[in-house]
C-alpha cells in the first residue's frame, strides 16, 4: 500500500512521461516483493492509463492489454478493493468500453461511496458517450464529498461544460484550476474558440504546443477515436482546435 502511494504521488505531482516511467518502476518492484498483493498491479495499471491517455505510449495496443491484464489481475487478487475496480473501470474506459467502465466505477463506489476519485472518473465516461447531466451530476457529488480537489475535477467539469456548450461556465470551472498541466491547455483552447476568441485561443494552444511542437490534429483525433462517441463532440473538438492553429 505505501508503494502505491508513493507512486500516485508521484503522478500526481505532475503529468509526465517520466513521472509515468517513475510509478510503474514503483509497482513492478511491489509485484516482485509482494506477489500476493494488488496494489504494484493497481500502480502499473494507473500509469500505462495515463501514459495511453496523454499520447505517450510508442506501442498504444501493447501498453493497452498490459493496463488490461494487471487490472483484471489486481480485481482478482482483492475483489473487495475498490481501487482495484477503480483501476479496471480506468483501463475499460481507455479501451473504449464505457459500459464495462461505467459497472467498474459502480463497484468501486458500492465498496467506498466517498471515493471522489471514482466519481471524477465515473462522470468522465458518461461524458464521453455524450451523457453530459449525469456527468455534472457525479461531479457535483465529487465536489460535496471533497470541496478542495486537485485539477482533475475543475478540468472534467470544464471540459463536460464545453460539450454542453456552455462555454462561459466551462471558463469558469477551468480557471479553478491552479496550475494547468500543458494538456489542459487545449481545453482551454476550444473554450476560448467557443467564446469567439480566438487570439486566446491560439495562445493557450500554444502553451500545450511548446511541451508537444510534433502535435497533430491526426494524432488528437486518434487520441481519442475509441473511446469519445458523443455525437458530433470529437469532430468538434477537431475543428475548435484547428482554429486555433493546430496542424493537421
Amino acid at each position: 500500500l505505501l508503494m502505491n502511494l508513493k507512486a500516485r504521488r508521484l503522478l500526481q505531482s505532475g503529468l509526465s512521461k517520466e513521472n509515468i516511467a517513475g510509478a510503474i518502476a514503483i509497482g513492478s518492484e511491489a509485484i516482485n516483493l509482494y506477489p500476493d498483493q494488488a496494489w504494484g498491479h493497481v500502480t502499473i495499471a494507473f500509469a500505462l492509463r495515463t501514459k495511453l491517455r496523454f499520447g505517450w505510449a510508442d506501442n498504444p495496443k501493447d501498453d493497452l492489454e498490459r493496463a488490461i491484464s494487471h487490472a483484471q489481475k489486481a480485481v482478482s487478487l482483492a475483489p473487495d478493493n475498490y481501487v482495484a475496480h477503480f483501476a479496471l473501470g480506468r483501463v475499460r474506459m481507455q479501451q473504449g468500453n464505457q459500459t464495462s467502465a461505467i459497472g467498474a466505477f459502480e463497484t468501486a463506489l458500492s465498496l467506498n461511496p466517498s471515493s471522489a476519485d471514482a466519481l471524477n472518473a465515473l462522470a468522465q465516461s458518461y461524458f464521453y458517450i455524450g451523457q453530459n447531466e449525469r456527468a455534472l451530476e457525479a461531479l457535483a457529488e465529487s465536489a460535496r464529498i471533497d470541496p478542495l480537489p486537485g485539477f482533475i475535477h475543475p478540468w472534467m467539469s470544464a471540459w463536460t461544460l464545453w460539450q454542453d456548450q456552455r462555454c462561459d461556465d466551462a471558463l469558469n470551472s477551468f480557471s479553478r484550476i491552479a496550475a494547468p498541466p500543458p494538456p489542459a491547455h487545449k481545453l482551454l483552447a476550444v473554450i476560448h474558440v467557443c467564446r469567439g476568441e480566438v487570439e486566446k485561443a491560439s495562445d493557450a494552444l500554444a502553451a500545450f504546443l511548446s511541451s508537444e511542437p510534433d502535435w497533430t490534429a491526426s494524432r488528437e483525433r486518434e487520441l481519442h477515436a475509441d473511446q469519445w462517441i458523443a455525437e458530433g463532440a470529437l469532430a468538434r473538438w477537431i475543428d475548435d482546435l484547428s482554429a486555433a492553429g493546430l496542424p493537421g
